[in-house]
């Protein structure tokens, strides 16, 4: 009995522990982020210009897709690049708005994919179709301006190796919301600066990240051939190619001082299909992987340690709620049932959300201190900035539990093929 409540109480200890010890990880491994990349300036300055293709893919964009292209086609600095756009089965305007764009500009090219077929598919489609040596994938709602493409493509150079024979397989940008009317849309800009920003940040420093922004990203395209192409069976494309791509020793960077402008879900019911994909998507790709990385501990290291990270935080998730919300309901209607040992930890909840709290605060601290050179707007915002990440910890188990009969239904009927663009 005694080892049965003292197994308890570890895991409501744990239930606790795990996002502080989250948070303190990202404080610490952005701070030596910054001592390290945010004082270097770049070297934008290439010795060739190869040629870029930027990738769009689109199903439903008839209320996004003219500013995308207005700002793609319009407002960079770069020259040598093309703007593909593929189709991917839409069923409203978005294959005539794009011709009447083509019309006006020679650097579009369209695709038509008649059936939808996801942005796997599309964004292979794409690459089949491009004359660029990189590719630029980036989502239908979104942008980037000025110097981007070139600032991207610098970060291809190593200190051993030119950009067009070094490693590095693929580059991911720095994601700003841009639409910010509500009061769920300003949360997340807090969202992308202080948990999403530093989560890049800290993983860089480890040597591996989990994943690339698929909002944003520039991969080269012999690393994208080499792991054969982007995985038609997973939700999230830029996860599973995250991973394919560190397996076959292709290195991964984060160029925080490129900004992609994007939307961001404005209702809760939209909000919560987003994470919960994202959280289908990185679970089920540890499914792929998980044997080669515990079969293979120091070929595929340091994704060891995100494997390890994901699992926790899957049985986080379900700790949490058995452990952090049932107890409340057995100590209030069967308080028999309950150990008083037991029940004083979850009774000292209060003392563990003020250390998140106050851990939460010097996360945002740091966090726009870092990205005030990027992103000014976002102090605009503080108000909901302390609160967010103490947000941010009590949903996320809600999603990860949501994830994971998707993730095994989906992986049993032999993955994901079709997507639907969010309601805007």
């Amino acid at each position: 009995m005694q080892i049965t409540l003292e197994f308890i109480k570890f895991l409501g200890y744990l239930v606790f522990l795990y996002p502080i010890i989250g948070s303190i990880f990202w404080i610490i491994g952005s701070i030596i982020y910054s001592f390290t990349y945010h004082r270097k300036k770049k070297n934008i300055e290439l010795k060739v210009k190869p040629m870029v293709s930027i990738l769009i893919p689109c199903h439903n964009e008839e209320k996004v897709i003219d500013d995308t292209l207005k700002h793609l086609l319009n407002d960079l600095s770069y020259e040598n690049y093309e703007v593909i756009t593929i189709d991917d089965g839409s069923t409203d305007n978005t294959f005539e708005l794009l011709k009447q764009w083509q019309e006006k500009n020679n650097k579009l090219k369209i695709i038509k994919v008649e059936k939808n077929q996801g942005k796997a598919h599309a964004l292979t489609q794409g690459l089949l179709y491009s004359s660029g040596e990189f590719l630029l994938c980036i989502d239908a709602d979104s942008f980037v301006v000025n110097d981007a493409i070139q600032t991207m493509l610098s970060y291809f150079n190593t200190k051993e190796e030119y950009l067009m024979t070094s490693n590095v397989g693929a580059v991911t940008a720095n994601p700003i919301p841009r639409n910010r009317s509500t009061l769920l849309a300003k949360m997340q800009c807090i969202d992308y600066a202080s948990i999403i920003g530093l989560i890049k940040r800290s993983q860089i420093m480890i040597g591996k990240i989990f994943t690339v922004s698929g909002v944003c990203v520039m991969y080269r395209k012999a690393a994208i051939i080499d792991c054969g192409y982007w995985d038609q069976t997973k939700i999230t494309e830029d996860i599973a190619m995250s991973w394919e791509m560190q397996l076959n020793n292709w290195r991964l960077r984060y160029a925080h001082d490129v900004n992609c402008y994007m939307n961001v879900p404005t209702s809760v019911k939209e909000l919560f299909k987003q994470r919960t994909r994202w959280a289908q998507g990185g679970i089920e790709v540890l499914f792929k992987h998980i044997k080669t990385v515990i079969k293979h501990p120091i070929d595929t290291n340091p994704l060891i340690i995100l494997a390890l990270n994901q699992i926790i935080a899957i049985l986080w998730a379900i700790i949490w709620v058995l452990f952090g919300y049932l107890p409340f309901i057995f100590y209030f209607f069967f308080p028999s049932l309950m150990s008083g040992d037991v029940v004083s930890v979850f009774l000292n909840m209060e003392v563990y959300l003020c250390i998140l709290f106050i851990v939460s605060l010097l996360q945002l601290a740091l966090s726009l201190r870092i990205v005030k050179n990027y992103d000014k707007d976002v102090f605009k915002y503080f108000f909901f900035a302390g609160w967010y990440p103490l947000v941010y910890w009590l949903i996320s188990p809600f999603t990860q539990i949501a994830a994971i009969p998707k993730a095994i239904k989906s992986q049993l009927k032999g993955g994901q093929g079709t997507w639907t663009s969010p309601k805007r």
